[in-house]
């Protein structure tokens, strides 16, 4: 592998450990104050649930990027398919968050302004995990400068024994 293709993926995954361990860092900081300041008020009864089941994923994305950064730094393809499903699910999470909060804040429905509410009021603390990597719009950058450099680095090596097809030890099938 050629030196800036190996440069790029290991700064990636240097700052995947870094956006990973600094998400958890806040994820776990936000779910103790809230535990401590949490009251339950009947006019947002769903609230809890959000902000667990938004707390939940958001912990699980900045615990897979962390994870992921020590994988990268193997720099194998396996590891980039990891990266794009997980930087491309987040992407797919935050747009479809978006247009969730927006059908809910549009609908007519008593229910839907109730669980809008409800979103809106623990979304910024139950997404803090996501935070750094929103800010900084980490997963477009990252996934763009990942699969430049693996295509690059692949046009830059010799084929490999593993990407060969066998045909003289494989059957022939119609």
């Amino acid at each position: 592998m050629t030196t800036w293709p190996r440069i790029t993926i290991r700064t990636i995954a240097v700052g995947n450990v870094a956006v990973g361990a600094l998400g958890l860092f806040l994820q776990l900081d936000s779910a103790v104050r809230f535990s401590q300041r949490h009251q339950f008020i009947g006019t947002r009864p769903g609230e809890t649930y959000v902000y667990s089941t938004l707390a939940c994923i958001a912990f699980a994305f900045a615990l897979l990027a962390l994870v992921s950064g020590f994988f990268l730094w193997r720099t194998s393809r396996t590891t980039l398919r990891l990266c794009n499903l997980l930087f491309g699910s987040e992407l797919v999470y935050w747009v479809a968050g978006a247009m969730l909060d927006v059908i809910l804040a549009t609908s007519k429905s008593e229910w839907a302004h109730n669980f809008a509410t409800s979103v809106a009021s623990v979304s910024g603390v139950g997404n803090m995990g996501l935070a750094p990597q929103v800010l900084s719009l980490y997963p477009v950058w990252a996934l763009v400068l990942l699969n430049l450099a693996y295509w690059r680095a692949g046009k830059a090596e010799p084929p490999s024994h593993l990407d060969t097809v066998r045909t003289a030890s494989a059957p022939f099938r119609r």
